[in-house]
């Protein structure tokens, strides 16, 4: 894509935003979105959210925005590919509650105080029938979160598009149940003293090719959306570069430790088996897991230092 056209969809976006934003304008007072280096930040979502992350954009943003001497926020990627909010991947899997723990568990594990949470894409394709079993499984998601004092960010889910194989069907037909579900959102974002950032909008340009997932080099468009919403004016992520590779590479070292290849092993049937246990010429699979995350921290610290301009250490990787 050339730069010339990425100015264009950028300038474009924004006109919609503040269209946006001026509709909404009779909304209760805003809630001011703020970050410190005190904070860790969890993601909790489908598939679009696992994209996002994997692609770093949003989560460079706001360490841009929220990194001050040496030190910002953490980020824990805690989305599922198909995950809604009565299950979560990252509790219901196999022999993850033995490791991680329930789902109050894992939030606690991670010591999450602040949460963007996005669901009711797929639940949206039950239609009228299933806002009911949303708003209850929703509720109780967030009554979980908020019992543990974490701060709310909803996001409604970008809009349903025609495919681009004819082939597929046409899921533009579940926009007028997904507006509904994005209404029990708002709903909750009151009742939960929640920030909604609005993600269902008239994009000029498609978002997907398969009429539901972002595609990677829209996601810039999904994040930027996000934090002018949230009332940050974030440079293009060109300009950021070398802080964008540095939470790329961090959330990679993240996601091979919360999401390892081989869960059997770890806390399976497998991790009985002699072949885990190490030998004299390597180390348990267990303690060679572990040590992902000083791995992880160190990455953080890079990530930091990039963001308050310092030099770049480099990934270092073992």
């Amino acid at each position: 894509m050339s730069e010339a056209v990425k100015q264009l969809k950028e300038a474009v976006l924004i006109l919609i935003i503040f269209a946006s934003a001026a509709a909404k304008a009779d909304r209760p007072e805003k809630i001011e979105f703020v970050l410190s280096s005190d904070d860790t930040v969890v993601f909790l979502g489908g598939t679009n959210m696992v994209r996002l992350q994997r692609s770093g954009t949003l989560e460079t943003l706001l360490t841009h925005a929220f990194t001050a001497e040496s030190k910002g926020p953490r980020f824990r990627d805690l989305s599922w590919e198909a995950d809604t909010a009565g299950r979560l991947g990252t509790v219901v899997e196999r022999w993850r509650p033995d490791g991680f723990g329930g789902r109050g568990d894992q939030f606690k594990r991670v010591g999450a105080t602040v949460a963007f949470v996005q669901f009711g894409l797929l639940e949206s394709m039950h239609g009228d029938d299933g806002l009911d079993r949303f708003r209850e499984d929703y509720s109780n998601l967030l009554d979980e979160l908020r019992e543990q004092g974490i701060r709310l960010v909803l996001l409604t889910s970008t809009p349903f598009e025609t495919p681009e194989s004819p082939h597929v069907p046409d899921l533009k037909r579940h926009n007028e149940s997904l507006r509904k579900y994005d209404s029990v959102i708002e709903e909750l974002g009151e009742k939960y003293d929640a920030i909604v950032v609005n993600l269902n909008l008239d994009y000029p340009f498609a978002l997907t090719n398969n009429g539901m997932h972002v595609l990677p080099e829209n996601q810039e468009t999904v994040a930027r959306t996000i934090v002018r919403q949230l009332g940050l004016n974030m440079p293009p992520l060109r300009k950021l570069s070398d802080l964008h590779m540095a939470v790329k590479e961090k959330h990679r070292l993240w996601y091979d430790y919360w999401r390892p290849a081989n869960w059997k092993l770890l806390y399976g049937d497998d991790s009985r088996r002699g072949f885990t246990r190490g030998g004299e010429d390597y180390i348990p699979f267990r303690e060679e897991w572990s040590r992902l995350i000083p791995l992880v921290e160190r990455a953080e610290h890079r990530v930091w230092a990039v963001a308050s301009g310092e030099l770049d250490p480099g990934h270092r990787r073992p």
